[in-house]
């Protein structure tokens, strides 16, 4: 017992204040605490009202000041080297800008073995000047010196990679974003507590309820929302606004003191442990922020069932489905924002829908067993694998490159006439973009000559009742001499695949990827072709898949990757394994 305790691997992780880690990573926590030495730094003096809170691992307090203060900065910087120094981690995982800068210029001085910083919303994406400017280089310093490094969303990825923060390459996003899903058996409507929160705020029961939940600071535009509520009051007589959250820079008395007394349908909370209560209480949740990396207060409200409202910014943009599950408008627009709040409250019917689909979202997506199981796959292998990446994954890599840009030039022609005849005998595109689950859960579009017909459901072939029906002319041609998968060859160039590996799963193919997360086959980039692919391809179920699969991750090598493509051209020329 003593002995297996001590080959235990250590973690550190590292923010400004509890907050975050009691909002997002308690469900992370407790899961790798039965793998790993858990130990967690931050600044409790920070958000004192949830200090108390027992969050599950060993906790070392370390002052960190929030906002930029050079000397309080230093005496931090100190602290955490003579923490690293005295505990020599396995693996550091900063979550918050602050937290992240000063842990990654300490672990180069006692060197953590692994550094991973996790990006949440950037403080900097709605500054100017130069405070902006510092900020970002802030930002910048602490992604060269981590290992690796996750944003929350697919959005976020981008605009990091775009303001030049890191290469995309680097920037990993776990399954479908987020830090942590939803528990969805906490967050589910109830009736009493809709009606204990409207006759505690004194809200009329068939009143119409928009709700802010979040911080209460001028990023999240709550100043605007405020406006934009006052601008609707004539068209909405029955429309109430809830704020709840901490009021961290004192701007509660600044919303009530801008109107006179007769603004009476406003209600601000503070704090609370239980948001689920208010979001059964609310309508719809009204977000209009401007700096977001993937919000869980518009997930937690698509559980309990209620669409949202939030600007068209990244990471708010990867949380609402825009006239789907919410209405998206423009940053710091308050016209637009009052006439999608008016949309809303005119429309109750739509809205309901809206929350439907929401519900639906999160439950496909977003369940929070699903999320932070993938990212507990994710922090094991970074500990098994190391910071650096092996001989063999850079020589892959380096074969993908040559032979990929060598195949897009030669078979340049071919493609051409093949895309020509594609167009020429069914409407619509020669190139079809299929979202495909990547490496770590990533998803990315992968690009096949359309050997299907338009509106063709995005299902397995498999799993089709009658797919010849839905077959173009010269696509079942195109399938079965694997000509319909050429375009890959892009894919394989910008990375999101190799030559070599497990297939890419659709999206919905549900069942193979929480198989694939189980035994840890998506820390593997996916391939044109693999293990799997050469042992029967469409005709073996999911289990053999994985099976094959799973062989391949603990045996590959570059003389099985070169065994594979051989098997596989002998493979095509047969037309083995290919149903339809």
């Amino acid at each position: 017992m003593n002995e297996a305790m001590t080959n235990r691997k250590s973690i550190c992780i590292v923010s400004a204040s509890p907050l975050s880690i009691y909002f997002f990573l308690i469900p992370h926590i407790s899961e790798l605490s039965k793998k790993f030495d858990v130990t967690l730094v931050f600044d409790p003096r920070n958000d004192i009202y949830i200090s108390g809170v027992d969050l599950g691992a060993k906790v070392i307090p370390v002052r960190m000041a929030r906002k930029l203060s050079p000397i309080k900065d230093l005496v931090s910087l100190w602290d955490l080297c003579k923490v690293f120094r005295t505990c020599k981690f396995d693996l550091l995982i900063s979550t918050s800008p602050k937290a992240g800068l000063l842990s990654m210029i300490a672990s180069c001085f006692s060197a953590p073995t692994i550094r991973l910083h996790i990006f949440q919303g950037e403080f900097w994406a709605s500054k100017r000047g130069i405070f902006r400017l510092i900020l970002k280089i802030a930002d910048s310093l602490t992604a060269l010196l981590a290992n690796k490094l996750l944003a929350v969303s697919f959005s976020e990825k981008l605009f990091l990679a775009a303001q030049g923060i890191a290469p995309i390459g680097k920037i990993d996003v776990i399954s479908y974003g987020s830090i942590g899903g939803v528990d969805v058996e906490r967050y589910q409507y109830q009736d009493l507590s809709r009606f204990n929160i409207r006759k505690s705020l004194n809200i009329p029961i068939d009143a119409t309820v928009a709700l802010f939940m979040g911080r209460i600071v001028m990023d999240k535009g709550v100043f605007e929302l405020v406006e934009a509520f006052i601008k609707c009051f004539k068209e909405c007589p029955n429309l109430y606004l809830v704020i709840v959250g901490p009021d961290e820079d004192g701007l509660v008395s600044r919303l009530f003191s801008a109107h006179d007394s007769s603004f009476n349908r406003l209600r601000v909370e503070g704090f609370t442990a239980n948001p689920e209560q208010y979001m059964s209480a609310a309508d719809f949740l009204c977000l209009p922020s401007y700096r977001e990396g993937f919000p869980v207060s518009i997930l937690e409200a698509s559980a309990i069932g209620i669409p949202s409202i939030g600007t068209n910014i990244y990471g708010i943009c990867d949380a609402i489905d825009n006239g789907v599950t919410g209405l998206l408008v423009e940053s710091k627009n308050i016209q637009a924002l009052s006439r999608a709040i008016t949309f809303f409250y005119k429309n109750p019917k739509k809205r309901k829908a809206y929350g439907e689909a929401a519900r639906q979202r999160v439950l496909r997506d977003f369940r929070q067993e699903y999320v932070v199981q993938a990212y507990i796959n994710y922090f094991s292998r970074a500990l098994k694998l190391g910071p650096n990446r092996t001989f063999f994954s850079v020589m892959k890599r380096i074969f993908d490159l040559i032979l990929s840009a060598l195949g897009l030039i030669i078979l340049f022609i071919p493609m051409l006439i093949i895309a020509i005849l594609v167009t020429m005998t069914s409407p619509g595109s020669a190139i079809y973009w299929s979202d495909r689950v990547g490496k770590d859960g990533e998803i990315f579009k992968m690009a096949k000559f359309r050997s299907m017909r338009l509106n063709t459901p995005a299902i397995a072939t498999d799993l089709m009742r009658n797919p010849d029906f839905f077959i173009t002319p010269i696509g079942k041609f195109l399938r079965k001499s694997s000509l319909d998968e050429l375009p890959q060859l892009w894919n394989i160039l910008l990375g999101d695949m190799s030559f070599v590996g497990p297939r890419p799963a659709l999206y919905n193919q549900y069942e193979l990827i929480q198989k694939r997360y189980e035994v840890g086959i998506d820390s593997l980039r996916p391939g044109l072709t693999g293990w799997a692919q050469v042992n029967g391809r469409d005709e073996i179920p999911v289990e053999d898949k994985v099976h094959y699969d799973c062989q391949y991750l603990q045996q590959q090598s570059l003389l099985l990757d070169l065994k594979i493509l051989l098997l596989t051209v002998g493979k095509v020329f047969r037309s083995d394994g290919v149903a339809h």
